[in-house]
């Protein structure tokens, strides 16, 4: 099917800042076939998630179709004083899996923070608002933090309350 989120799009340098802040404390890589030769180490990652083992046992467990999807595999870097509110996917992202790299030993608990809404104020159209709004944190409640240990992966699939992020408060862990 056509991607209507990805059509016409251009790929765009990323460059690792010093001293990021906020949402621009995010560094974010897109592997694709072009540059995965680059990335030597994710291949064998990439050839795992794409098995016809694995993609079975996702839709088996957490009950989906994947048969019309497509792998997206980003690189993220998450400086100390990283934040982004409470949000939602984008609808093309059916499963996201975090897959959590620690080798600088940054504390358990700088993992993504999970929230439920205390209002029906928000939906998938508000995210780019949300995004943007670091006040917003008022309008959810933190219930839990998936924790930062090296090796580990938190999953979930695309639902209307699959709300996280990263709040400011833990952000200076």
């Amino acid at each position: 099917s056509d991607n209507k989120e990805v059509k016409d799009c251009k790929e765009a340098t990323v460059y690792l800042s010093k001293v990021p802040q906020g949402r621009q404390a995010l560094n974010r890589t897109f592997i694709d076939i072009n540059n995965i030769v680059n990335y030597k180490e994710i291949i064998q990652l990439k050839d795992i998630l794409c098995s016809k083992f694995f993609v079975k046992l996702l839709e088996d467990t957490l009950n989906i179709e994947l048969k019309d999807s497509r792998l997206r595999i980003e690189l993220l870097r998450n400086k100390s004083n990283h934040w982004i509110g409470p949000h939602l996917d984008c609808k093309e992202k059916l499963v996201s899996l975090l897959l959590y790299i620690n080798f600088n030993n940054q504390p358990i608990m700088s993992g993504t923070d999970l929230y439920i809404k205390k209002n029906n104020n928000y939906d998938w159209k508000d995210n780019k608002k949300l995004l943007d709004n670091n006040k917003v944190y008022d309008d959810f409640e933190k219930v839990d933090t998936a924790p930062f240990i090296n090796n580990s992966c938190f999953l979930f699939c695309l639902n209307k309350d699959a709300w996280h992020g990263r709040d400011q408060q833990s952000s200076s862990l």
